[in-house]
Parts: C-alpha cells; structure tokens; sequence
C-alpha cells in the first residue's frame, strides 16, 4: 500500500494532485504551494499584472486620442455652426441682398500680367 504524505504537509496544487512538501516561508511558516507551483503562479501572475497594465496604458492612450480629437474638432464644429448660422440669416434676406452677398468684392485695382507681352516681328 502507497501511504501518502498528510495533506497539512504537501502542496495544495488545485488542478491536481501534487505530493512536493510545501514551500517554507522565510519566517518559518508553510507556504500553501510547492517550490514547483509557487514559481509557475508567480509567472502566472505577473503575466496577468503586465497584460492589466498594458490594457490600462492603451485605455488611457485612447483616452487622450480621443481628448486630442474634441480639442480639435471644437474650432470645426464652431466654424460649421457660424457657416450655418450665416446661410440661415441668407434664407432671411431679400433676394437682392443673398445676391449682393453672394458677390464677390469689388477689385480696387485692375489686374495685372505677370508675363511680358511679346510682339512679333
């Protein structure tokens, strides 16, 4: 007959059964794991804690992508209300002043060639 160690001794692996004495602890007490268990849990873990902290660093970034976009998009969507609020006052002019301000404004000056006119011989 196999007699196996009292459980008060051996690890308390929960997936299953493991008969390594458990790990002592620096003050002198039983850790609940094995050596084994206890290293694979603590890679586990800290795993865990890299993978939290890279979701927590990318929610963040995307937090302040997403300020970025309103900081930018307010002078926008305060130039689109003005164009609005201009073509709504437009719907309320006579249609002599909607063409008055539709035209462009008068030139001072008269324009001026910018290249030198060739006279052929």
């Amino acid at each position: 007959m196999n007699a196996s160690p009292p459980s008060e001794i051996t690890c308390s692996y929960k997936s299953r059964k493991c008969s390594h004495p458990r790990a002592v602890k620096r003050n002198g007490k039983m850790h609940t794991l094995c050596e084994f268990h206890r290293a694979r849990q603590n890679e586990h873990q800290r795993k865990s804690d890299r993978k939290h902290k890279d979701t927590k660093l990318a929610r963040q970034s995307l937090k302040q992508c997403d300020a970025d976009m309103l900081s930018m998009a307010s002078p926008l969507m305060a130039r689109m209300q003005e164009r609005q609020r201009q073509n709504m006052e437009s719907l309320l002019l006579s249609p002599a002043q909607a063409m008055q301000m539709a035209l462009p404004p008068p030139m001072l000056e008269e324009p001026t060639c910018h290249f030198a006119h060739q006279t052929e011989v």
